[in-house]
């Protein structure tokens, strides 16, 4: 009686094992920080397509100037009048 007993509480609690949910994983949806970063502070943020067929991420500024949208966030660029166009 008392294997059976043993036998049945073992199988019972081998079933509830798989009964655990698991956490659901959600996927990032996390934007771009260069194009944060340059919206934020006025900028227009725009994927261009260069010659090469390589995309980059372009800021352009009010002012008719751009910079590359990580060189920008990183200060490694600034709005200015003088800043040649990229493409």
């Amino acid at each position: 009686m008392k294997k059976k007993l043993l036998l049945l509480s073992l199988i019972a609690s081998a079933s509830l094992v798989g009964c655990k949910t698991l956490p659901t994983q959600s996927t990032a949806n996390m934007a771009n920080p260069a194009a944060t970063y340059c919206v934020e502070h006025g900028g227009n943020y725009q994927i261009t397509t260069n010659k090469d067929s390589s995309q980059a991420g372009v800021c352009h500024f009010k002012n008719g100037s751009q910079c590359d949208g990580w060189e920008y966030l990183r200060g490694q660029c600034k709005p200015t009048a003088d800043k040649p166009i990229l493409y």
